[in-house]
């Protein structure tokens, strides 16, 4: 799926749990003004057709949310999200090499799946996953590798330590930093008290980029912060300070 459409529904992805997020192809065009307004319609109507989008008419003008689909696509896509209706709590799942298969001889496109969708390899052969194996590769692993891996999920590590392996591993210092410092930029850019659609171009131009930047960290954020660091900002509540700054 596109950059740009990732980012579209992800603006509308409920950010805690009492929140619904309404938007118009007005608000959606100026969010995304790399995109076109004949391209944001074709956007639309594709998100329509998967059933990610409920739509109703509001003063002769469509508005849109996430429907129960739309919610559970971005959290398949990102951990933060799906972490924050489940949260993590310290349990691991493994994935085991054991013999490769004629469709993947060298586990060479598996490998590069795991680790797309944050596997941390502990040594040849052995992956381990924060919390649940992914539906994509659990799904992979009953279509192509079976009798290949073997998958053990919901443990708890009795002897190591996890924390700084996964710490190290996934840079979650460096994440809160990032999200951190967005934060401050975004409360700068919305020092006025004004909504998005009044700021100055100037300020609209530096929304956009702090948008794009927490787009960029998010791809690579596990959502181990709210279990390590629960005081920290986290990828839910600045998805929140962006959605506030809409209306």
């Amino acid at each position: 799926m596109k950059t740009s459409t990732l980012k579209a529904l992800l603006l509308m992805y409920p950010a805690t749990s009492k929140q619904t997020v309404w938007l118009d192809y007005e608000t959606l065009q100026a969010l995304l003004p790399e995109v076109s307004y004949p391209g944001l319609r074709s956007l639309i109507s594709g998100f329509k057709k998967k059933k990610f989008l409920l739509v109703e008419q509001v003063k002769q003008k469509a508005s849109f949310t996430l429907s129960q689909q739309g919610i559970s696509f971005l959290e398949a896509q990102y951990r933060p999200l799906f972490y924050r209706r489940r949260p993590w709590q310290g349990e691991v799942s493994f994935i085991l090499f054991l013999r490769a298969p004629k469709v993947d001889r060298q586990f060479r496109y598996f490998r590069i799946l795991l680790l797309s969708q944050g596997a941390l390899c502990l040594q040849r052969g052995v992956y381990i996953f924060p919390g649940m194996v992914p539906e994509l590769v659990m799904s992979e692993c009953r279509e192509k590798y079976q009798g290949a891996v073997m998958v053990l999920e919901s443990g708890q590590i009795q002897v190591g330590d996890l924390r700084a392996l996964l710490l190290r591993q996934f840079s979650v210092t460096d994440v809160i930093a990032a999200y951190s410092g967005i934060s401050k930029q975004l409360k700068q850019v919305l020092s006025s008290g004004q909504p998005l659609s009044r700021l100055t171009h100037q300020r609209k131009e530096e929304f956009f980029s702090l948008y794009n930047r927490y787009f960029e960290i998010l791809q690579e954020d596990q959502g181990l912060i709210h279990y390590y660091f629960p005081q920290e900002i986290n990828a839910p509540k600045l998805l929140l300070e962006f959605q506030n700054a809409l209306f």
